[in-house]
């Protein structure tokens, strides 16, 4: 149903707002968050395919009524997509990721679509007095009209998030296995016992949410499954760990990259501080150096409970990136 809210929308001079209508609005989008990016120093860059893939399983969404597109003439200049998770702890949070083209970052237009994007949020996202809800804008710190309209707008950093670089990939750490761990071959009938491993090993991290079947299958049908990437640790007939890697083809054509990424690194909570994270590291480095990658990146909470930034800091990864969460309550 056509969100009320959208009628509350001001009418601001040489801007439109209006609904994403369907496939035919995505080109234009991601043209249009590609160009944010380049233009703040961020390197993710969009395929049609990628940008499809991810907004169709965005969870708690409908495309065509929870995301607000902004035009200015015949050009998509702006949108903001709105979805939510109920974490663990039972908050909810609702997720606001906006995107901006460089030369229309104008300041009423940004804080109208935010406030229509908050208003979406308290529409379509329930609550209840045991049951928290808030606004989390993810911010890189390079992308200044992000921070500027968070803090604008009442929002506060809750976590700080790096980005961490290996390069060149040579020169590898020695971390061995312990006793009765080894790697195996992924094959298709490991996939979701793979996934459940992970799931089960960020349950104690920052803003964990269940996560459902529909998950699962949008994990499984991303353009970039690569389970061949993939090194999993086993001990008899259990998973004790994984790391999941990732090659941007498209991302690496367009900004002259050799990278490949960790994307998704997870040990089980009774295998943890054996060496079996860094273990899945350093032969995932050896994996992307043998596609031809001359450099490796993962992500980090930078408060991690499980002390992950040292052991990166340790096997030779270096903070290159840093990012925010902004957080709202609703």
């Amino acid at each position: 149903m056509l969100s009320q809210t959208l009628t509350t929308l001001p009418k601001i001079s040489g801007f439109n707002f209006r609904l994403v209508r369907g496939e035919e609005d995505y080109p234009a989008l991601v043209e249009m968050i590609n160009a944010s990016n380049a233009a703040d120093d961020v390197e993710q860059r969009y395929t049609l395919e990628d940008f499809a893939h991810e907004f169709n399983h965005l969870p708690n969404f409908d495309p065509q009524s929870d995301a607000l597109l902004i035009e200015k003439g015949d050009k998509v200049v702006g949108g903001i997509p709105v979805y939510w998770r109920q974490l663990d702890d039972g908050a909810r949070a609702v997720f606001l990721r906006s995107s901006f083209a460089p030369r229309s970052r104008q300041i009423n237009v940004m804080t109208a679509a935010l406030k229509w994007a908050e208003d979406r949020a308290r529409e379509r996202c329930p609550i209840s007095p045991d049951a928290p809800r808030y606004a989390d804008m993810w911010c890189p710190s390079t992308a200044i009209y992000k921070t500027q309209l968070a803090e604008d707008n009442g929002y506060a950093v809750t976590r700080y998030f790096y980005l961490m670089l290996y390069s060149p990939l040579e020169n590898f750490a020695e971390v061995k296995l312990p006793e009765g761990v080894e790697l195996r071959e992924t094959k298709p009938e490991h996939y979701h016992p793979i996934w459940d491993a992970l799931v089960e090993a960020f349950r104690d991290h920052w803003g964990h949410t269940a996560k459902t079947e529909k998950d699962y299958e949008g994990w499984r049908s991303s353009p970039h499954f690569d389970p061949s990437l993939y090194r999993v640790a086993w001990a008899k007939n259990e998973i004790v760990g994984a790391s999941v890697n990732t090659i941007y083809k498209a991302e690496n054509d367009k900004n002259g990259f050799k990278r490949g990424w960790i994307d998704t690194l997870g040990v089980r909570r009774p295998w943890r501080k054996r060496g079996v994270a860094g273990a899945l590291i350093v032969d995932s480095l050896k994996a992307l150096c043998d596609r031809g990658m001359t450099e490796g990146v993962l992500g980090v909470d930078a408060e991690n409970p499980t002390g992950a930034l040292r052991l990166y800091e340790k096997i030779g990864f270096k903070v290159f990136k840093k990012s925010m969460v902004y957080r709202k309550n609703l």
